[in-house]
């Protein structure tokens, strides 16, 4: 019987860790690389770059990973030799030979670049090598879940899996013609110690970026592992950095340079514990470093406003590339408005780029050029008039030591401007929401404490009792509403906790404001509000340690992300009511709001929008609760 399958376009990046972060050099390192761009089956459309991918990895591998040339098998298309030709029987014996020469010491690398499929009628997911057909899987496709067995029986303890499959330049117009890669990496979402990254969520693809003659998701890839993705500096490419960089570079690129989306997404499976090294790269030198001090007066408005004391000042530099301002120092006014910020700058910092300075206080903050910094030291800054901001409302705790804060009802702006470069098209159009009844909210995230003592686990990573829960799914957080709203002193009260709706977590968010942070448009401030990807450490932190919004709650920003109640639909703001929207009526992910540990400044801001399936469970994912006044 033949089954009708759905032709995927996806990446899949999947890593079984051991219990701690392991060295680079430890032990021998074993690949297996495979790229295939022909197909006998001419149902089954070529592709453009997956040979190309194939032997660019192996490249990088070889080069930055420290693996022997001689331990790293290349089956790809253009190979002369039979037995190096991506066909079915040659996956099937190679992989499994190939991974049985692995000690428990060892690191073993599989990737496999070319088409996939899955089985509408069951699920089972397939690679496709170049003697597959279409019309029968069974029979001609190399299963996923076969080659999961293979490397789950494979002795290294450090394993790590990238298949990057139908890229959308193999369809026309780039569409995808099946199902997306996040749909097929929900296989290994039960399996343990397994991680797995799928290079584009459901009802996106993996694009060809011609420009490059590669993959996006593996130019990117590439790029990380040779170095870019050593965020700190350590001179060791993990898996982790790994994930960050292409989680920050590949949305990027696809909106500006292909006019698309694609977004990487991260599923971690059962008893997944710790990172481990993927290639060590070269510590560049440190250049020599000129000191000066920079002095700055702030006013409000003008040249004759107040004197401004307690007001920040951020001094950052960006590079000629345009890529996202780095910050130098910061410095505090004085009661005489005054402020000198002492800097360092290197020789490359001093011959290229530009200089900024962000000024903030209270609620206000304003961006200025420094043209011709650092020969010119001394500036005058100012501030949009300070106000006083929003109160927040009065708090209650409840029976476990969860404070919430009561929001009231009110009216404001949700989405983000057609003219902020940041936005992506689901934050608009920006548009008017009326919170018609107030409502309370968790001054923070769950904390693992909280979560422990109702449900009697914690699946967190990050291990302490006042750091947020993590590794937790839409379904589990839903299920902790129920189980605390069930506790006699809850019932006793009347509170049934339930999560956010995207609107009123927005709402709450903003507190009031209409910049892209609750605090203003400042992006150097935001490591006062946040724990992200530049000052996380890659690694949560314990609640309520940044400033709250003006309504009191914390960590708003970062942290963890936030699951809320609704389906999330890339579209729903052009037909979202007035009154209190409570999202799609159906769909395959709910709404995640504010971002994390692990990413960057963009997606922390008020408006951003992601979603993920409600089963997932990630190292960032958190949340809040809500409950609704009784009437």
């Amino acid at each position: 019987m033949r089954h009708p399958v759905f032709l995927t376009c996806f990446t899949l990046f999947c890593v079984l860790f051991p219990r701690c972060v392991s060295s680079a050099d430890e032990g021998q390192k074993w690949a297996v690389v495979i790229g295939v761009n022909e197909y006998l089956d001419p149902k089954i459309p070529a592709l453009k770059y997956c040979v190309a991918d194939a032997r660019k990895l192996f490249e990088t591998l070889t080069k930055q990973g420290g693996f022997d040339p001689e331990r790293v098998l290349l089956i790809t298309d253009d190979q002369t030799r039979a037995h190096l030709r991506p066909l079915r029987l040659n996956l099937q014996r190679q992989i499994g030979d190939w991974l049985e020469n692995c000690r428990p010491e060892d690191t073993v690398v599989v990737t496999f670049s070319g088409h996939g499929f899955v089985a509408r009628d069951t699920g089972e997911g397939f690679l496709a090598p170049a003697d597959c057909e279409k019309d029968n899987l069974r029979a001609t496709g190399f299963p996923t879940e076969r080659l999961r067995q293979m490397m789950r029986n494979c002795q290294a303890r450090q394993k790590l899996l990238i298949l990057d499959c139908c890229h959308a330049g193999a369809v026309r117009s780039g569409e995808p013609t099946g199902a997306s890669g996040e749909e097929l990496s929900q296989a290994f979402t039960q399996a343990q110690g397994l991680i797995t990254l799928a290079s584009s969520r459901r009802d996106e693809v993996s694009h060809a970026w011609s420009d490059k003659q590669q993959g996006l998701f593996t130019y990117f890839l590439v790029e990380g592992l040779a170095g870019a993705a050593d965020f700190d500096g350590d001179g060791v490419v993990n898996v982790d950095e790994l994930y960050r960089y292409t989680y920050e570079k590949v949305p990027l690129a696809a909106q500006r340079e292909l006019n698309a989306r694609q977004r990487p997404v991260r599923v971690i499976g059962p008893e997944t514990e710790g990172v481990f090294a993927l290639s060590r790269v070269a510590i560049a030198p440190r250049p020599l470093n000129t000191a000066l001090v920079a002095t700055f007066i702030v006013r409000e408005e003008n040249a004759n406003g107040r004197l401004v004391e307690g007001a920040t000042v951020e001094l950052f530099h960006r590079g000629p590339d345009g890529t996202r301002p780095s910050l130098l120092a910061t410095g505090r006014t004085d009661s005489s408005g005054r402020v000198q910020v002492p800097v360092n700058l290197s020789l490359s910092q001093q011959a290229q780029g530009t200089f900024a300075a962000s000024v903030s206080h209270a609620e206000s903050s304003r961006n200025y050029n420094l043209e011709k910094f650092p020969h010119s030291r001394s500036y005058a800054l100012y501030v949009p008039r300070v106000t006083t901001p929003m109160q927040a409302g009065r708090t209650i705790e409840n029976s476990i030591g969860m404070k919430l804060a009561l929001i009231p009802a009110g009216e404001f702006l949700m989405g983000s401007p057609d003219n902020d470069r940041d936005a992506w098209e689901s934050e608009q159009p920006k548009h008017t929401v009326r919170i018609t009844k107030p409502f309370y909210m968790g001054v923070t995230e769950v904390t693992q404490e909280q979560y422990e003592r109702v449900m009697g686990t914690n699946p967190s990573i990050f291990k302490g009792a006042q750091l947020p829960v993590e590794r937790v799914s839409w379904e589990d957080a839903v299920k902790f509403c129920r189980e605390l709203s069930a506790l006699p002193a809850e019932r006793s009260a009347g509170r049934v906790y339930r999560l956010p709706t995207e609107a009123e977590w927005e709402y709450a968010c903003r507190a009031g404001s209409k910049t892209k942070w609750s605090f203003g448009d400042a992006e150097p401030s935001l490591g006062e509000y946040a724990w992200y990807h530049s000052n996380s450490g890659e690694k949560t932190h314990p609640v309520g340690t940044k400033k709250p919004n003006a309504w009191g709650l914390y960590d708003m920003h970062g942290n963890v992300w936030e699951w809320c109640s609704d389906w999330y639909a890339e579209a729903y703001y052009a037909n979202s009511p007035l009154d209190d929207p409570t999202g799609a009526t159906s769909g395959s992910s709910r709404v995640l709001r504010g971002g994390s540990w692990a990413h960057n400044a963009r997606s922390c801001r008020s408006a951003y929008r992601d979603g993920s399936t409600p089963s997932n469970r990630d190292n960032d994912l958190g949340f809040r609760l809500a409950f609704s006044l009784v009437e």
